[in-house]
């Protein structure tokens, strides 16, 4: 399978992440079948909305039969943790459950989100780097946080852990929000040249902004691939306008 550093991120050219939300392994199924009639680039599992996210076997099954009807297409593994059953909110059924999805090797990356503790933040990385799994940081701001906080927050992960890809979530209210979050990602890829900030506005004022053009400095952007909605617009609603040219590969 091949993973997202084959993918090349450029912020110049940012590539079209369409999300699954589904909650069984049939929806799964048809859902993949349905994007595949759609534009995108990368899928993205949200695998805390998976109603067996805590049987193993039945994740493996989601995620086979992604990866199968896509076509081997790009795949990141989520996980919210607040959005789990409140009996498996612990940081070790976190933790588990982002180093089965890295040793299934499906995925091309995996994202761990900012508040699992620093301990299994580090086995969780270090096994995605081992099978060569991107492990990606995902930190959720607050509407209106500053660049200086956001920055903060992506500084505050150990360099030891070798992490070079941060996920930036904030719902926006202005366009003010939205170039703070740039600000701030574009600071720290200054200081650390290796890295990659993927930016994630949310929120009709985000949606409006990317129609506008403004792709955010990101390599990945987010779109429905089957319908539009108040916060998000789709795949080929971004083709049919020009913000995102077709010359990548396409399914």
């Amino acid at each position: 399978m091949s993973h997202l550093r084959g993918l090349h991120f450029n912020e110049k050219k940012p590539q079209i992440c369409v999300q699954l939300h589904e909650e069984t392994v049939t929806d799964l199924g048809s859902a993949t079948q349905d994007l595949m009639k759609t534009p995108f680039d990368v899928i993205q599992f949200h695998a805390d909305q998976f109603n067996g996210i805590m049987n193993f076997s039945t994740v493996w099954n989601a995620m086979l039969i992604i990866v199968k009807e896509s076509a081997e297409s790009h795949l990141i593994f989520s996980c919210t943790p607040s959005n789990l059953p409140e009996y498996f909110r612990t940081e070790r059924d976190y933790a588990n459950i982002l180093l089965f999805a890295v040793q299934t090797c499906l995925a091309d990356c995996v994202e761990i989100d900012s508040t699992l503790d620093e301990d299994h933040m580090d086995t969780v990385s270090e096994r995605a780097i081992d099978n060569g799994v991107i492990p990606i940081i995902t930190i959720r701001l607050e509407p209106h946080t500053s660049p200086e906080k956001v920055l903060e927050k992506m500084e505050a992960i150990p360099d030891y852990m070798e992490i070079t890809t941060f996920h930036l979530i904030e719902p926006v209210e202005s366009q003010a929000d939205i170039d703070a979050m740039k600000g701030a990602a574009k600071s720290f890829m200054d200081a650390h040249r290796d890295a990659h900030v993927i930016i994630e506005p949310q929120g009709p004022v985000a949606k409006q902004a990317l129609l506008a053009g403004d792709t955010f400095d990101s390599p990945l952007v987010y779109a429905n691939y089957d319908t539009e909605t108040k916060d998000m617009t789709t795949s080929q609603n971004l083709i049919d306008t020009g913000i995102i040219t077709p010359s990548r590969r396409r399914k």
